[in-house]
């Protein structure tokens, strides 16, 4: 047994420092902190680069920023480059390379990507001029119908990571479900190097798609070479060209198969294993995650765990077996594996969300749900099978075929999951509120961080008829929570920029608190901004 742990280290050590030449991240996505010019701002000129601050690191090869005109035609800037010194921003000249814009109202639309391969993208407006002419939100919203900012290439893609998904689990499974030498059927085997095949071509079309995918093209774009190099140099490229690598060693061992007994088999498979789930925990969630040294090692054991029961579940139901020997060693097998699973699914699954107080607010919330219900179904299956473990008859095959089949349905979920955005990376969702409003010629930027109960900032951006040069005589902001009678608990707001006003109050309870900011642009002129705030615990 320690050998085994001391081989798990080694290659596991291994894995880590392969992907360590990729920048390591604290979030799970890439949000937007700030940017320069700033959204629905004044300025009097041509500025000299666009300048976008994330709060983590993102991808070097991959970031897209455009700039519109009045006319939602695109102008040509500079190309987005990556801050040497800081990861997390990105830059694109403009008045630097000797471009200049004329007077009136711009669209900054960019799209970036994040350390496990997810793309996020956003846009903004700005003018160039002396007061602001209130048309920043209209040619926002007329840019945004002519670009596209999302792919056609994410359900192939899901499609594609299910395939690789099934194919792992499958071939793993058989590894550990025959480990000790003894009777394999032809069948189970064909299904074994039928595997090796499906993993291999997954992760290829995988590696073939992300480029497309994550710069919000169409298939046409599979034949950019410089767009696959840029792939080929990001956390999930790696991941992706490594599998592919690795898949090629199991097919070897799979040829090799009569002799897994001997020692260089077992050693070679062993690695291949960690090799394999590395490939897929070092590049998810769980690396760009906070405290990724813990929850790389919790997603790696939870894999382990899926192989071992899931895979050796599959290789029962599809392959030609002993019954007696087949199972009683997936009972074995299994007796570990799954509970392995369970609790290593429930902490990722805390971790990924935040807490479960808004899980069905959101897609991947609402994934999770779906698939934690059908995998209690799985459970509940594999303990009825297990009453009808001391006789294996048709009926417990039959049984154990069912839990096969909704076994795949929990992996198609999973699949699609992968593809989207935690509660806790989209900006906090749920630990941040943002609203634009327009009241009279004033537009207000409202931003409430964090949602939770403590200590919170509020901050108000403002382009009122005179733009940055007239700046608004005062804004007052207060917080109402009917529910615990509080009327008016006052934010001391104070002016940091030109017509940006921040402040700082202590939120005491949960719930849905009655936001209310006042701004005064003259001394005889009151404009209202209201808006409710999900305040969580």
């Amino acid at each position: 047994m320690k050998q085994y742990v001391r081989r798990f280290l080694v290659t596991f050590i291994g894995m880590i420092a392969l992907f360590t030449v990729v920048p390591h991240v604290a979030h799970a996505h890439a949000i937007l902190d700030s940017s320069s010019p700033g959204a629905s701002s004044v300025i009097s000129s041509t500025p000299n680069e666009i300048s976008l601050r994330f709060n983590e690191n993102i991808e070097e090869k991959l970031a897209s920023i455009q700039l519109y005109g009045s006319d939602e035609k695109e102008i040509q800037i500079g190309k987005a480059t990556r801050d040497p010194a800081d990861s997390a921003h990105v830059t694109a000249q403009i008045g630097a390379q000797g471009i200049s814009l004329e007077e009136g109202v711009y669209v900054v639309v960019w799209r970036v990507v994040s350390a496990d391969g997810h793309p996020a993208s956003g846009a903004f407006p700005f003018e160039i001029g002396e007061k602001s002419s209130g048309t920043g939100l209209q040619l926002l919203a007329g840019v945004l119908e002519g670009v596209s900012t999302e792919s056609i290439l994410e359900t192939p893609l899901a499609a594609v990571r299910y395939l690789t998904y099934l194919s792992v689990i499958f071939l793993l499974g058989f590894v550990i479900f025959s480990w000790v030498k003894s009777p394999v059927g032809n069948h189970q085997l064909l299904l074994a190097k039928l595997s090796v095949v499906g993993v291999g071509l997954g992760s290829l079309f995988m590696l073939v798609l992300q480029g497309p995918y994550v710069a919000g093209k169409s298939w046409a774009a599979i034949t950019e070479s410089q767009l696959f190099v840029d792939v080929l140099g990001t956390r999930a490229g790696i991941a992706l060209l490594t599998r592919i690598f690795i898949t090629i060693v199991w097919g070897l061992l799979v040829v090799f198969f009569a002799q897994r007994a001997s020692g260089w088999w077992k050693n070679v498979a062993f690695m291949c294993t960690v090799g394999t789930i590395a490939t897929f925990s070092l590049s998810g969630h769980a690396s760009a995650g906070t405290f990724p040294a813990v929850f790389v090692v919790v997603d790696s054991l939870h894999l382990l765990g899926i192989a071992a029961w899931v895979g050796g579940l599959l290789v029962m139901a599809l392959g030609s077996y002993n019954p007696d020997d087949s199972v009683h060693r997936f009972s074995r097998v299994a007796s570990w594996a799954m509970p392995l699973t369970i609790a290593t699914g429930v902490v990722q699954g805390f971790h990924l969300m935040g807490g479960i107080s808004d899980i069905a607010s959101h897609t991947f919330g609402k994934l999770l749900l779906a698939k934690t219900f059908f995998v209690v179904i799985v459970v509940l299956i594999g303990f009825r099978a297990r009453k009808l473990l001391r006789s294996p008859s048709a009926s417990f095959f039959r049984i154990v075929r069912w839990e096969a089949l909704v076994v795949c349905l929990v992996i198609a979920l999973t699949s699609v999951m992968v593809g989207k955005t935690p509660s806790t990376a989209v900006g906090s969702a749920g630990k941040t509120f943002t609203a634009t409003q327009l009241q009279g010629d004033v537009l207000a930027s409202i931003e409430v961080l964090p949602t939770t109960v403590g200590t919170m900032a509020v901050h108000v951006i403002l382009s009122p008829p005179g733009g940055a040069l007239s700046p608004v005589k005062s804004v007052s902001t207060q917080f109402a929570l009917a529910s615990k009678k509080i009327s008016g608990l006052p934010v001391n707001m104070l002016s940091i920029g030109p017509n940006h006003w921040s402040g700082v109050v202590q939120i005491p309870y949960p719930g849905t608190w009655d936001l209310e900011v006042r701004v005064k642009p003259t001394d005889t002129e009151t404009l209202l901004y209201t808006a409710q705030v999900e305040i969580s615990d």
